[in-house]
This record gives C-alpha cells, structure tokens and sequence, in this order.
C-alpha cells in the first residue's frame, strides 16, 4: 500500500502472520531537495515500474522506480510540467 502526505509517499507491507500494515519506507520530499513540499498525487506507469508525484510547490513531475518484488521505491529524478 502506498500513501501521499505532508510527510512524503509512505510504503507499506501487509504482515500476513499478525495481521497488520507496516510502513516500510518513507520518501519525503525534501531530502531530494524540495523545501517543504507536501505530496499531492501519485499515479503508477502502466507497467508497474515507476510512481510519478506531484508537489506542493513545483510544478515537476517526480519520479520513482518501484521494485517489482519488494515494492520499496527509489528516486530517480524529475520532469517540468510547465508549458
């Protein structure tokens, strides 16, 4: 499971054997640079492959490559989404 925050895109696991959801990773924003940007949206590539998140104060597109198996995401960078 996957959540968007104040505090960044939150990664959580399902522990089958208690029953409950552990945050696994947390990716806030400003340790990539961004001064207190809140996460809006995320939206998943068609494929799986990739989680791309808007920001509270910028208009890039942020970029992240999820591992298929443990789910766990990695930056890779940004795009403008200015016109």
């Amino acid at each position: 499971a996957y959540t968007a925050s104040g505090s960044g895109i939150g990664v959580f696991h399902f522990d089958a054997a208690h029953g409950s959801i552990l945050l696994s990773e947390l990716h806030n924003l400003e340790q990539y640079g961004y001064s207190l940007a809140a996460v809006n949206n995320f939206v998943f590539s068609k494929d799986g492959n990739f989680v791309y998140a808007t920001a509270s104060n910028t208009s890039n597109i942020v970029i992240f490559q999820r591992d298929s198996l443990t789910g766990n995401l990695t930056f890779k960078g940004e795009v403008s989404a200015s016109s």
